[in-house]
């Protein structure tokens, strides 16, 4: 039915359009396939600022976010630096309803069960700690570098709210397939067929892949400090660390993606200043005339460390983590959101411009047969409200059925329309019906 239909439009001299969307490559460079960042850096970096080309020098700053869909897919890219010396990076990802505004380590897989510090795992440390108000972790990327026997990069990915095993954990990801050496930085396509076979850090549960560039060679954006950064120089980095994940594994989102990232140390119980959204640097009450500043958060919000369950025999749980912090004590928030767009009501806006036309036919026949949902296409405006797993039939025949019609009236057809709705008889004739 698809090719027929197809076939037919051409004939009738309609346009049939593809995307023409540029394409994300995910090497660790913004491309400007993103857009404006999401979010830029408002703090200076309490963990260090990098000078050094090669990214082995030091230093962690946060300088803006970006994510956009294409194709079925999430791209996150974070430009700015993570000093590999196995500090982490998260990125909580609340992309359906449900999740964690506050985490539960009683309720979490055992995502990065080599973290270290006697929690026995990353989640264990973020046991109590809060997000925002309206902020609920459903997913958490974890990332790390360091030297531990040779260069490694270690990837992890878990299902906030999950069991045990909702977790995957890659090690070594960057090596080479025919020496197995390894490297500190670059690009991978990261999933069960293409995990190092010689590493010992592989925990392979769920089997997601995950696109992963990482570009470390800032030496610009963000200085060293506590004071507010510079938002022309923190924008103007385009290099970084970048994410693709299919939307498969994210629940299939058809609202807005919302996305919380932050650099911790070595064993995720040391928070820094660098989130995105940043941390707004305050006031000194009692002396106005001193710089704001907002200095890392360490264990209590405060830039303190209390301890870890390591230091007492056996490990004692309640001893150190990141309990104590909650973000709704701090300015903004921490984290920002890839908005896809509200339902306008109309059936067939798929382009959710308000009126069904050019725009949604070729939407729908650019992603026919697709399983999961492109860039700009809003679901929400199908008969049924919602994305039914496939853009097919269904979604052609609420095209052709309102084609014309807009948001605030319903159009008289024009020559074009007529021909389209004439095209519609045919496919309705013919079409699965839905339940």
């Amino acid at each position: 039915m698809k090719v027929s239909t197809y076939s037919l439009l051409a004939a009738c001299g309609l346009a049939v359009a593809g995307s023409g969307q540029a394409q994300i490559v995910v090497d660790g460079v913004i491309d400007e396939a993103y857009g404006a960042p999401l979010s830029i850096q408002t703090v200076q970096t309490g963990f260090g600022n990098n000078l050094d080309p090669t990214g082995l020098g030091g230093g962690s700053e946060l300088n803006a976010g970006y994510a956009t869909i294409d194709n079925g897919k999430l791209y996150i890219g974070i430009a700015g630096n993570l000093e590999a010396n196995f500090n982490k990076l998260f990125v909580f990802i609340d992309s359906v309803p449900g999740g964690q505004n506050t985490i539960d380590a009683a309720n979490n897989p055992t995502l990065d069960p080599f973290n270290g510090g006697g929690y026995g795992n990353s989640i264990q440390a973020y046991d109590g700690f809060t997000f925002d108000a309206g902020f609920e972790a459903d997913y958490a990327i974890k990332l790390n570098s360091g030297n531990f026997g040779g260069a490694r990069t270690d990837l992890g990915f878990g299902i906030i709210g999950g069991g045990a095993n909702d977790f995957d954990e890659y090690g070594a990801v960057f090596f080479d397939p025919v020496t197995f050496a390894t490297s500190n930085f670059g690009s991978a396509v990261v999933n069960p067929a293409n995990a190092n076979p010689l590493d010992f850090q592989n925990v392979i549960n769920l089997g997601t892949e995950i696109e992963l560039g990482w570009d470390n060679s800032n030496v610009d954006g963000i200085f060293d400090g506590t004071q507010p950064a510079d938002p022309t120089l923190a924008e103007a980095v385009t290099t970084g660390i970048e994410f693709g994940l299919d939307l498969a594994d994210l629940g299939n989102p058809t609202g807005d993606i919302k996305i919380s990232v932050m650099v911790n140390n070595g064993t995720s119980d040391f928070l820094s200043n660098q989130f995105l959204g940043g941390l707004i640097p305050q006031d000194d009450d009692m002396d106005p005339e001193t710089p704001s500043v907002q200095g890392n958060l360490g264990q209590d919000g405060l830039g303190g460390f209390l301890g870890r369950p390591e230091d007492e025999d056996p490990p004692n749980l309640d001893l150190g983590g990141l309990g104590l912090i909650d973000l709704n004590n701090f300015e903004g928030d921490q984290f920002f959101v890839l908005s896809q767009g509200g339902a306008s009501g109309l059936i067939g806006d798929y382009s959710d411009d308000d009126f069904v036309g050019q725009a949604d036919l070729d939407l729908v026949l650019a992603n026919f047969g697709a399983t999961t949902l492109p860039a700009g296409f809003n679901a929400g405006n199908t008969t049924v409200g919602s994305f039914d797993g496939l853009i097919g039939q269904n979604e052609l025949d609420d095209v052709l059925a309102n084609f014309g019609n807009s948001a605030a009236t319903t159009a008289v057809p024009e020559p074009a329309s007529l021909v389209l709705l004439g095209l519609g008889g045919v496919a309705l004739a013919t079409r699965r019906r839905r339940a």
